[in-house]
């Protein structure tokens, strides 16, 4: 259909006038042109994105855009494009409650689920920048005031229309409306800890049961993820990555922000095992350590100016910076616990093996027998530094007890 997003079908007649495709929207100054110096300031990366997600020909393909990548690649911002960018399709629609079949006097609710309905964060703030300087928004919609404020403190945008912009954080903030499309960002997940995941789950089913007609979803939800190593988090991202209808992005900001951010005169690689949550620095010394890797390791390439951070932290620095998780088991030990609980005298083990490890009478690290508590000596374990220690750590479930042959020496 040319240049022009027709969401809601192909008959004009449905439109007020018909929604131009997301480059014109982002570039044109008429929309948000303003704000994104024409397009200049968006990512390449992400306006790829963009055009996967709102694509003319196939307008309907992904109901949701899933974006967990690393931090600082301005994920916040290119899902609030989305957000605006559908609120202007709808309201290019000519009669939304219509064609929806609602009531005429429903409100049709674009929600945007962050820190609450009083309180402003990045979110609400940069819809508002979008907005407050777009001579289309501003023909078409005008400002509530916070407390009757100046125009620095709007409170809100409200289209003349039965579209409601609504900022919420709980279930009873988006009672009584038809819930059309959503912002889920992680700002919320640190006010509501645990309830957020069920709050989204809530938003999503209200917009499916809304928004589907003749089996074609017409509602949006664009959601702001923040990576954690934590289990449940994992399996969001997971699940998402094979959800029909959902256009899942990840990323590092390697790939993500232009290359001149960082030095790539030379390169240092991070080794991690998506299986049991280990990570390794390997820079152009460590010989030993590449000969050890077990199959099924993956290596990310990064530029030599993150090197001392990545040094100072592996897992977070895959996670913050690479947007890569770690599936880190429970009983997951690392080196410096390991090395606390030998010095205090106890043992550690993977758990259901047959051997632990514990200082003997030298000081030395060496493998026992579970059963005998004898030394295994032809595997015995001398570490004059702790790296073959760490190596050993690179397994799930490892746990601490009572080193039982330091009793046995006692008690004789």
């Amino acid at each position: 259909m040319g240049n022009y997003y027709m969401m809601f079908g192909d008959d004009k007649s449905l439109y007020t006038e018909l929604p131009v495709d997301i480059d014109t929207f982002i570039e044109d100054n008429h929309y948000i042109g303003n704000s994104t110096r024409n397009g200049k300031s968006i990512y390449p990366f992400w306006r790829q994105r963009l055009r996967e997600m709102f694509d003319p020909e196939n307008p309907n393909k992904y109901r949701e855009m899933f974006c967990a990548t690393a931090i600082g690649t301005e994920k916040t911002r290119v899902t609030m494009i989305a957000f605006t960018y559908t609120l202007y399709c709808y309201m290019c629609l000519r009669n939304p409650n219509e064609f929806f079949k609602f009531n005429s006097k429903d409100t049709l609710a674009f929600v945007i689920a962050s820190v609450g309905k009083t309180q402003f964060g990045i979110p609400q703030n940069t819809f508002l920048d979008f907005i407050k300087i777009s001579p289309w928004f501003m023909s078409h919609g005008t400002f509530t005031y916070k407390n009757g404020g100046t125009k620095d403190t709007h409170d809100s945008y409200a289209p003349f229309s039965n579209i409601e912009i609504i900022y919420a954080s709980k279930n009873d903030d988006i009672l009584g409306v038809q819930v059309m499309c959503a912002y889920t960002g992680h700002e919320c997940d640190r006010y509501n800890g645990a309830d957020t995941y069920e709050f989204y789950g809530h938003i999503n089913a209200r917009i499916e049961s809304r928004t589907i007609i003749d089996n074609v979803c017409y509602g949006r939800m664009f959601t702001d993820f923040e990576l954690t190593n934590d289990e449940t988090n994992a399996k969001i991202v997971k699940r998402k990555q094979f959800m029909n209808g959902v256009l899942h992005v990840g990323g590092s900001q390697f790939m993500i922000k232009p290359q001149g951010t960082f030095d790539y005169r030379d390169s240092f690689f991070i080794a991690y095992d998506g299986i049991y949550g280990h990570s390794k620095v390997i820079t152009k010394d460590d010989i030993i350590l590449g000969d050890r890797l077990e199959e099924g390791w993956k290596f990310i390439s990064c530029p030599i100016n993150t090197l001392e951070y990545a040094k100072l932290d592996p897992d977070h620095f895959l996670l913050q910076m690479c947007g890569i998780q770690l599936s880190v088991p429970k009983k997951r030990m690392s080196l410096v616990k390991a090395i606390e609980e030998l010095m205090d005298g106890n043992a550690i083990m993977e758990d259901n093996e047959h051997v632990f490890y514990a200082l003997d009478e030298n000081g030395f690290i060496v493998s026992y027998d579970v059963e005998t508590n004898k030394k295994i000596e032809q595997t015995k374990f001398v570490f004059d530094r702790y790296n073959d220690l760490e190596l050993l750590l690179y397994s799930s479930n490892w746990i601490s007890f009572q080193n039982p042959v330091n009793n046995n020496i006692s008690e004789t």
